[in-house]
């Protein structure tokens, strides 16, 4: 399987079809000789625009393939790389792009070929001059039905390169709940990243990444956009990267319920949405964070506000952690740092050892 890590660092920005024209047709001007006479031989102009044609041809398939080659299989990638570039573009225009420039990369092999036997039968040096001038006519005409191609593969490029570097294959903990709950906050001060949100309503639109180093363990933080719709089949773009994130990513979760009377998403719909990825969450480690203690709403609690506590607790009949915590009074992190939730089924390098000599 191909790895979209690889395929970040080395895209380049797509030009449109006249700027591919302009630039191929200037390097064949440049590095062909240019001076021919009417007193040379004939096989010599021959050979003259031959070589005009061949190297036009083989400049523009190198540009070709450079694209192609810069660009993943969406089917050869990770099932949660695959997801997560459909949902920023339609997967089958993708190919379709990629398909039409392979397809005229064949052809314009093909009207090469035709030209230069038509090039040896040649009798004069105007009648290769035209050949030539045709050659390079059809080879541009062609690269002028890939405009539209070359502007949805370079829309295509700076989608791609905003997806973080995320490895599926190391350790993840991914940082989730509604939004406005303060998920970019705990991500800036458990790790070196900066985001700055204000309190407001779907200000993370992409997943971002983050390193934690705790107990000698590196680990991957992802923060992910706020959930807001309830119902699984009403989701927008921004919120379905989470939900590719929860069911591709093998992860321990941080999940994040704000009891603030004065926050924008309510109790209500957090914990109707924490029923919906109930499924997708069941038999992941989870830690429970109750947010914005410094706000006063532990003095005042409802009736309702215990029940979702008593929920929390009863959760997949299991007691998972609950920690109360404020990022704005940093009170709580150290605890959430310090948890063995870190620890489950980390084996240190010594024991790994062990482990596989006693295997042997």
């Amino acid at each position: 399987k191909q790895n979209l890590i690889f395929f970040l660092n080395k895209m380049f920005p797509i030009s449109n079809s006249k700027a591919a024209i302009d630039l191929l047709l200037s390097k064949t001007q440049r590095r062909t000789p240019t001076i021919v006479h009417r007193k040379f031989s004939i096989q010599k102009i021959r050979q003259f625009y031959m070589r005009k044609i061949r190297f036009f041809e083989q400049n523009l398939k190198f540009f070709i393939e450079k694209i192609l080659k810069n660009f993943p299989l969406i089917d050869q990638l990770h099932p949660f790389f695959c997801d997560l570039l459909n949902i920023l573009f339609n997967r089958n225009n993708y190919k379709i792009a990629l398909n039409q420039l392979y397809k005229i990369k064949i052809k314009i092999s093909k009207l090469s070929q035709n030209h230069l036997k038509l090039l040896k039968y040649g009798n004069s040096l105007y009648n290769c001059k035209q050949i030539k001038k045709t050659a390079l006519g059809k080879m541009c005409k062609e690269i002028k039905k890939l405009n539209t191609s070359f502007i949805f593969l370079e829309k295509v490029r700076c989608q791609i390169k905003k997806i973080p570097k995320i490895d599926p294959h190391r350790k993840i903990i991914l940082i989730g709940g509604s939004s406005n709950t303060g998920k970019s906050c705990l991500m800036n001060k458990l790790t070196r990243v900066k985001n700055f949100t204000k309190n407001m309503k779907n200000k993370t639109k992409l997943l971002s990444l983050g390193h934690l180093i705790n107990k000698f363990w590196t680990w991957q933080i992802i923060d992910t956009p706020g959930m807001v719709h309830s119902n699984l089949n009403s989701l927008t773009s921004i919120e379905m990267q989470t939900v590719v994130a929860l069911i591709n990513l093998n992860y321990r979760i941080l999940y994040l319920i704000d009891f603030n009377f004065d926050s924008n998403s309510k109790i209500q719909i957090q914990i109707k949405i924490l029923i919906e990825l109930r499924k997708l969450i069941k038999r992941k480690e989870k830690i429970f964070i109750l947010t914005k203690t410094d706000l006063g709403w532990e003095r005042l609690l409802n009736n309702k506000q215990r029940a979702v506590i008593n929920f929390l607790n009863k959760f997949n009949l299991k007691k998972e952690l609950i920690i109360k915590s404020s990022f704005h009074d940093e009170i709580g992190i150290l605890e959430i740092g310090n948890q063995n939730f870190f620890l489950k089924n980390n084996k240190t390098i010594s024991e790994k050892k062990d482990f596989l000599n006693n295997k042997k």
